[in-house]
């Protein structure tokens, strides 16, 4: 393992890479890093190099510091004296060499071990090293221990209940043991992955997924006089109630301009992603028209979203990206939510995040922050003013 303050110092770069580690209580956490290939060389001996190939480094590594009193272990250890071992206070290394080096860390000559309770010499082709304990130097030994204390929050049970809702309507890349999908649901998440395109509209690559279903289950085919009883029935009840009706035709319009559905003229049957209107103009022939976007009145809207969501973040991104965890760990359907440690962070984070999001066409709106400073170079149409009044400490819920 090599500490990533010497590779960024070094200007060394290579390829992600995640590292599971298992705890003292048997979880399992992942360090997201990357590898690097170098060489070493002794210090007696610079002209010779040794390489190291698929050394890890990330953020959250760290090595203890070590101290050498080479000259009071050397009056005192006959054996250590006149080996070329510089004295160390304080060191903190920076490279952690293991057992799939051992050209580099084994002895090439006898071991030189002094009485028991003492260091062992070892000479390794990178130079000398100590092993062992250091007695009897005037320092008292106090025993180390290793304890393992947990208790439960009182927030842990919330905590899990929130964390399973979310699993059961995320889509649907999931690895937990207890959770396994049917195969139904491999049949939605091998359809979703065959079908899923981008296509071109207004200058943007958008993506375009199918509408899941059976496998088994025909399409939709009907004639119009079997939907034309449904519309009716729709329009007797909205006409009832002049404030409702005025709202849907005030939304049918804005679908119409925005181009979420056009008009489709062909005199055919109607196909699953087609449907009539006719502004409440019973005395009128309907209007056949055909959803451009993914209507979310389907129930397969949040699978398809969360899919393509987590799909253009992976092939945008690298793992150890914010974005990467933000999208894959932070969203619930349509909504997301994320802190940081500090508000450069945040600022970054909801900038990057806009223009990953652009790039396929969604719009993420509605930000809002407990510093609502932070948002202030959003335009006006991308904020929530009211959100923004209850997450300040200093505020009351205006809900």
């Amino acid at each position: 393992m090599l500490l990533l303050a010497v590779a960024k110092s070094l200007g060394m770069r290579g390829p992600p890479e995640a590292l599971p580690l298992r705890t003292v209580s048997q979880d399992i956490q992942v360090l997201h890093g990357h590898t690097l290939s170098f060489s070493v060389s002794p210090v007696a001996n610079p002209q010779t190099g040794y390489e190291i190939k698929g050394a890890f480094t990330a953020g959250r590594l760290t090595l203890a510091q070590h101290t050498y009193p080479i000259e009071r272990l050397q009056r005192k250890f006959r054996l250590l004296r006149g080996l070329p071992i510089p004295s160390l206070q304080d060191a903190k290394p920076s490279l952690l060499i293991g057992s799939d080096q051992p050209h580099l860390i084994t002895p090439v000559e006898s071991v030189r071990l002094g009485p028991r309770g003492g260091p062992a010499a070892v000479h390794t082709r990178l130079g000398w090293t100590l092993q062992g304990p250091i007695r009897d130097l005037g320092h008292p030994i106090h025993p180390t221990q290793c304890l393992h204390v947990s208790s439960p929050l009182p927030t842990d049970d919330i905590y899990s209940h929130v964390e399973r809702l979310w699993q059961i309507d995320t889509v649907p890349q999931r690895h937990d043991r207890e959770v396994t999908m049917s195969k139904q649901d491999q049949q939605a998440v091998m359809m979703l992955e065959a079908k899923t395109v981008r296509i071109e509209v207004d200058g943007i690559l958008r993506y375009a997924t199918p509408l899941l279903r059976h496998v088994n289950m025909p399409l939709l085919h009907a004639p119009r006089e079997s939907v034309m009883r449904m519309l009716r029935s729709s329009e007797r009840h909205l006409l009832k109630d002049p404030t409702r009706a005025e709202a849907y035709k005030n939304e049918m319009q804005k679908l119409i301009e925005s181009g979420a559905v056009r008009e489709v003229t062909q005199d055919v049957t109607l196909k699953e992603e087609w449907f009539l209107w006719r502004d409440l103009r019973v005395d009128e022939p309907p209007r056949t028209f055909e959803w451009q976007v993914l209507p979310f009145g389907t129930t397969c809207s949040p699978c398809c979203a969360t899919c393509v969501l987590q799909h253009h973040v992976v092939t945008h991104s690298q793992p150890d990206d914010i974005l990467w965890f933000t999208v894959k760990n932070c969203f619930y359907v349509d909504n997301c939510l994320r802190s940081v440690r500090t508000p450069s962070e945040a600022k970054i984070m909801v900038d990057q995040l806009r223009d990953l999001m652009a790039s396929a066409g969604f719009e993420l709106r509605q930000w809002a922050c407990n510093d609502p400073s932070l948002l202030s170079h959003l335009p006006q149409e991308a904020r929530s003013e009211s959100l923004d009044l209850w997450l300040a400490q200093d505020k009351s819920n205006p809900l």
